[in-house]
């Protein structure tokens, strides 16, 4: 944003009332036996769209020299009560549930603190069919709202036209949307009024894991390249998840670990890339997961934080929401580390120690997602369509070119390169990325007019992956099918 005006920003969406168990027990024996020196807690924290308002309310507070920011912003949020189970507001809302209990700070660092993670999530208990959902804080006049801000956590948010922001309704907002979704991605009526009436102004976020859980075949864990490509490809012709592609700007987080951004922008149609520009931006030393894994226990925010980085960056300069995407990911790193706090357990022999509080760290999470990260690699990812439709002498003179990029990126071999581990062994590196048969005709969506696929290279290719298939018994007589490193879904019997 070019002007140094003054902005407001809209939040809204699901709300739910997060209910954090904190759990200290003395021996892991005493889950069934009563002990009077285990100790629990219960606190209850605003989550969901309103967990988003107060990390986004307060990287607007920012001072400017902080901040950065090319204008200053005003956050409006839902407006939520503190309800007591059995009373009357209690029922308005959804309520999440989950364990906490103490971690290592870093895994296997002895001397280090204990911060407060979560060790299992118990559920959610939805809002009573017709309650009224929590309004906003104040309600902007037509047109006031620069910058929507949206959480479609698929709570009811998303078909219920009444709570959505007028503009939004009517079509009328003028200014960037940010939506951050989850399963099923890209459904309801309230994606199909955004994609009809902003698409070009709009910013959609997701996770890997809520493709995945819909059916969206992405590979996990085989190497970056291999993981972005199937984003790629998934993105722009599977037909239940390609509408994202109509967004300016697609993120979808993988952890701590790394972001895809899908963007309307740059390439060529000719090229095969319809215009579509597909940046990864990851961590060279581990791949999707293997962050995580030197910091047990889980955390609530993951997107939250995320989604602050992008609000950040579209507020300072929206043509380089990568930069935002960057910050996003510090501050979901951040996020984990810290924990909700710090927990000491030195308490001496029958002291009862005493419990920490768990607090989200807002303000922290605000000032990491408004500073500029550097230590994480970027590449642009190649769109694998091209190589269903280039002539046999362009694929291998492709196919030449990108394996002396990978070369000389490092990751050949399963090296720490500038695409990540590759896990090369049993299987072709020289080859080009083709979709793995999942089953049903190939499809061609996306190509380019008048382009046909190479139906021998896909016939070869798709014997190549038979052989790497299994075959393995579930429960209840069912077979499910995979490969490795890839999603397994329900197969029919025989």
């Amino acid at each position: 944003m070019a002007d140094t005006g003054h902005r407001m920003v809209v939040v809204t969406g699901d709300v739910t009332m997060d209910w954090n168990l904190a759990r200290l027990a003395s021996d892991d024996d005493t889950r069934f036996r009563w002990d009077p020196n285990d100790v629990a807690r219960v606190s209850l924290s605003r989550g969901g769209a309103a967990m988003l308002a107060d990390v986004i309310a307060a990287l607007c507070s920012l001072p400017g020299d902080e901040s950065a920011l090319a204008c200053s912003a005003t956050a409006i949020g839902p407006q939520t009560d503190r309800p007591l189970p059995g009373g009357e507001a209690y029922e308005r809302y959804h309520h999440s549930y989950a364990l906490w209990t103490p971690h290592r700070r870093r895994a296997g660092d002895r001397g280090g603190p204990w911060v407060w993670r979560v060790r299992q999530y118990l559920g959610l208990d939805r809002a009573r069919a017709g309650a009224a959902p929590p309004g906003l804080e104040a309600e902007p006049g037509p047109g006031a709202a620069d910058l929507i801000v949206l959480d479609d956590a698929n709570l009811g948010f998303r078909d219920d036209p009444a709570v959505w922001p007028p503009s939004i309704t009517d079509g009328t907002h003028a200014g960037w949307t940010v939506i951050k979704m989850a399963e099923p991605v890209a459904h309801g009526g309230l994606w199909e009024r955004l994609v009809g009436s902003c698409a070009e102004r709009l910013v959609a976020v997701t996770t890997v894991g809520d493709l995945r859980r819909q059916a969206v075949h992405i590979s996990r864990g085989l190497s970056w390249e291999r993981t972005a490509q199937d984003l790629f490809w998934e993105l722009t012709n599977n037909p239940d998840v390609n509408s994202l592609s109509a967004c300016a700007h697609t993120v979808v987080s993988l952890g701590p670990a790394g972001a895809l951004v899908l963007s309307r922008a740059g390439g060529s149609p000719a090229d095969g890339d319809q215009g579509w520009r597909c940046r990864l931006i990851f961590d060279r030393m581990v791949t999707e997961g293997g962050w995580e894994g030197d910091y047990p226990g889980g955390m609530i925010g993951y997107t939250v934080s995320l989604t602050a980085g992008i609000v950040a960056q579209i507020l300072r300069d929206p043509s380089d929401l990568e930069a935002g995407v960057r910050s996003g990911i510090a501050a979901m790193r951040a996020l984990h580390v810290a924990g909700l706090g710090e927990q000491e357990l030195g308490g001496g022999d029958g002291e009862q120690p005493e419990l920490s509080p768990l607090a989200f760290p807002t303000e922290m999470i605000a000032r990491t997602a408004v500073a500029p990260c550097e230590y994480l690699d970027a590449t642009d990812v190649q769109n694998p369509a091209r190589y269903l439709t280039s002539s046999a002498p362009e694929a291998a003179g492709r196919r030449r070119a990108a394996g002396r990029v990978r070369q000389s990126a490092g990751c050949e071999g399963g090296g720490g390169g500038a695409l990540g581990r590759r896990q090369s062994a049993g299987r072709r590196t020289d080859l080009p990325y083709r979709r793995p048969d999942h089953g049903g005709p190939p499809r061609d969506r996306g190509l380019p007019p008048g382009a046909e696929p190479d139906r021998a290279i896909l016939a070869r290719v798709r014997q190549q992956a038979a052989g790497h298939r299994g075959l393995r018994p579930a429960r209840g007589g069912e077979v499910l099918r995979g490969q490795a490193g890839g999603q397994v879904g329900p197969q029919a019997d025989g």
